[in-house]
C-alpha cells in the first residue's frame, strides 16, 4: 500500500463575530420593519449615529470635563470624608438622612436603600454599623410600629456639618462644572 499524502490545510480567515450582525430596525411607532445587517466597524452605535440625519452633535470635550469633574469631586470627598473620621459611605447615609424629603430629618431604611440607590441589605447593615459609631439612632415609627426611623445623633449631626462645610467649595466647582457643561450642550443643539 502506498503512502497517503497529506495536503495541507487551507488557511484560515479569522472573522470577527461582530463583524457582520443583524440589526433591528424599527419606525418611530416602535413597529419592526426589518433585520438588516450591518457592518460593525468597532464604532458600534456611534458609527450609526454618524449616519442619522437627526443625531445629536455632541461636545466630548464637555463630556470630558463633565466626568473628570465629577472623579474630581468623589475624590475630594473621599479625602474630606475620612479627614473627618467618615467613610464615603457612612458620609452619604448621614447627608440621605439630614436631607430627607419633607425635612423630617429621618427616613426609614427602606426609603434610604431607593434615594442611595443601594440594596435593602447593604443599607440595613451600613445603618447598624453607623449606630455602633455612635453617629444614628434607630427608633420604632410611632405611626406604624413596624417601621423603623434613622434619625442623626448629636456626634452625627456635628461630623455632618464639618465635612459637609469642608466640601463646600468642592460642590461650589462641581455646581460651575455643571452650569458650563450645560451651557456647552444647548449651544452644541445636543446633549452632553
Amino acid at each position: 500500500m502506498g503512502r497517503v499524502r497529506e495536503r495541507p490545510l487551507p488557511a484560515l480567515r479569522r472573522v470577527h463575530v461582530a463583524s457582520v450582525r443583524p440589526r433591528r430596525r424599527f419606525e418611530g411607532n416602535g413597529n419592526r420593519t426589518s433585520v438588516t445587517p450591518v457592518r460593525d466597524d468597532g464604532l458600534g452605535a456611534m458609527a450609526d449615529a454618524r449616519n442619522r440625519p437627526d443625531a445629536a452633535v455632541i461636545d466630548y470635550a464637555a463630556v470630558a470635563a463633565f466626568r473628570s469633574a465629577l472623579r474630581r469631586f468623589d475624590q475630594a470627598t473621599s479625602e474630606i470624608t475620612r479627614r473627618h473620621g467618615l467613610t464615603t459611605r457612612r458620609y452619604e447615609l448621614l447627608v440621605m438622612i439630614h436631607g430627607a424629603p419633607g425635612g423630617s430629618r429621618n427616613a426609614t431604611v427602606s426609603e434610604l436603600a431607593e434615594r442611595m440607590h443601594l440594596a435593602l441589605h447593604t443599607v440595613t447593615e451600613l445603618v447598624a454599623r453607623t449606630e455602633r459609631a455612635g453617629l444614628v439612632r434607630r427608633s420604632v415609627d410611632s405611626a406604624d410600629r413596624r417601621v423603623t426611623r434613622v434619625r442623626l445623633t448629636h456626634e452625627g449631626e456635628a461630623r455632618l456639618g464639618e465635612t459637609a462645610a469642608a466640601l463646600g467649595p468642592e460642590r461650589q466647582r462641581l455646581t460651575r462644572m455643571l452650569a458650563d457643561v450645560s451651557q456647552r450642550a444647548r449651544s452644541f443643539g445636543g446633549a452632553a
